[in-house]
């Protein structure tokens, strides 16, 4: 298990401090929590998927950066497909990514130019590496609960994704 960044003094501070400090004020299902993330959160919520499939019963990655470290998040994956193929872990995974995160934009932002956007489709792969790892997830036979689902957004990009995302995660948590 990687630790990249500090992913699990994150994991930490969200289950031993942000959890319990919410739970002191407010009414909550500790077995039926969402972890959302975005982009770099995305990975990090990837990371917590594979390292820790219990600790929320919902999973929503954005756009995640699997690209990140050479995608050293996967090295985890085979992990946690035991896992679930064993009946020992079943999240919700939900994967999400903008429509419009490869390939050349109609409008270069300020700066870029065709060639620079082209090296960083080839480096990144954000549809391609969110759509592979939800396709493999996806195929994994695991204890009743356990489902995977993904979704691109048709034009949206990587920043105007979010709202889309945040409304579909919703949807998704809230399935029982």
């Amino acid at each position: 298990m990687a630790n990249y960044a500090g992913a699990e003094d994150f994991f930490r501070f969200i289950t031993e401090e942000v959890r319990p400090a919410v739970a002191a004020i407010y009414k909550v299902d500790l077995k039926d929590q969402t972890l959302y993330g975005h982009s770099l959160g995305g990975l990090f919520t990837l990371h917590v998927l594979f390292n820790h499939p219990d600790s929320f019963r919902v999973f929503v990655a954005s756009s995640p950066s699997i690209w990140f470290d050479d995608r050293v998040v996967l090295k985890d994956e085979a992990a946690f497909s035991q896992a679930v193929m064993a009946g020992k872990a079943a999240p919700r995974v939900l994967i999400e990514v903008g429509g419009l995160e490869e390939g050349v934009p109609k409008i270069l932002p300020p700066g870029a130019t065709e060639s620079d956007i082209c090296k960083s489709d080839a480096r990144f792969r954000m549809i391609s590496n969110a759509c592979e790892l939800a396709d493999r997830l996806s195929r994994l036979k695991g204890a009743p609960g356990y489902e995977v689902q993904s979704h691109a957004f048709d034009g949206e990009t990587h920043l105007t994704v979010m709202a889309a995302s945040l409304s579909r995660a919703l949807t998704f948590a809230d399935k029982r």
